[in-house]
């Protein structure tokens, strides 16, 4: 599980092309922050959201990983620093990433394998190694 969880953030290339479907794991109709509001117009995003809802899902919620979620929600919400060279989805991305791998490191190989082979967005290659999986969409990579 060890070398599973170090090689979820080996490659991430953006590049997701999920239409015009939104999927985040809120409803984008009651979108109210500026970050909610840039998950729902970013296909990226919102699938990265979709995801990181599926994985909170399966976890067994313990008091203090519920309390890290909610300081990461309140860390993720904050403006983006002036001057940053990265355009706001891109900031979010390199905020929604790290966190997606932590919450995949809590559940077992399989739990993860199912939560992307059980939705319209990730192909599973199995052929990687006894240890890893890549889940990708299109150029959009865990490894």
């Amino acid at each position: 599980m060890t070398v599973f969880c170090s090689l979820l953030l080996a490659t991430f290339l953006f590049g997701l092309n999920v239409g015009s479907a939104t999927a985040a794991s809120f409803d984008c109709d009651k979108a109210t922050t500026e970050t909610e509001i840039a998950i729902c117009n970013d296909p990226e995003l919102s699938a990265l959201d979709d995801l990181m809802g599926q994985l909170w899902r399966n976890l067994d919620l313990s008091n203090s990983l519920v309390a890290e979620q909610k300081a990461w929600l309140k860390q993720r919400d904050e403006p983006q620093p002036e001057g940053s060279s990265e355009t706001n989805p891109e900031y979010l991305y390199y905020k929604y990433l790290p966190r997606i791998a932590i919450l995949m490191g809590q559940l077992n190989q399989r739990d993860v394998i199912n939560i992307f082979e059980n939705n319209d967005y990730w192909q599973v290659d199995h052929t990687t190694s006894k240890t890893a999986f890549t889940f990708n969409r299109q150029d959009f990579q865990f490894l």
